[in-house]
């Protein structure tokens, strides 16, 4: 969901009822995940309510690493990175990596970022790519 998207508009483009539709997304805002960003008007009767991604509404959290390199960033809900930082590994043994990225989860950049990360982390991740 790119922009705002009237309910009417999103059942039509899922192919779904307009009442599954209202549904889904009722709970999608109680939680957080969807905000609504205008009424729309200049038409006859009650005007269509637009909602959008709550950026705010829930993070990831994801590592990547290499040989030499460890990188961690933190994501909103709209894609957009809230924090990026990359330090050196001395190895990339499990002893030497496992560490660091704890190390680098705890940091206040990430923290920081929301404002109460535990509850809004929604997925976490790591990448690992083995040398050819």
């Amino acid at each position: 969901m790119h922009g705002s998207l009237a309910r009417t508009d999103l059942a039509r483009q899922a192919g779904l009822s307009y009442q599954a539709v209202s549904n889904i997304t009722d709970g999608l805002l109680e939680g957080g995940l969807l905000s609504v960003v205008r009424k729309r008007s200049g038409r006859r009767g009650r005007p269509p309510v637009e909602l959008s991604i709550n950026p705010d509404g829930a993070f990831s959290l994801g590592f990547f690493f290499d040989q030499r390199t460890l990188r961690g960033a933190l994501v909103d809900l709209a894609g957009a990175p809230r924090a990026e930082l990359e330090a050196a590994l001395r190895s990339p043994e499990p002893s030497v990596v496992l560490p660091a990225i704890a190390a680098m989860a705890a940091l206040p950049m990430f923290e920081e970022t929301a404002s109460d990360i535990s509850l809004l982390l929604k997925s976490r991740g790591v990448e690992i790519r083995a040398q050819a």
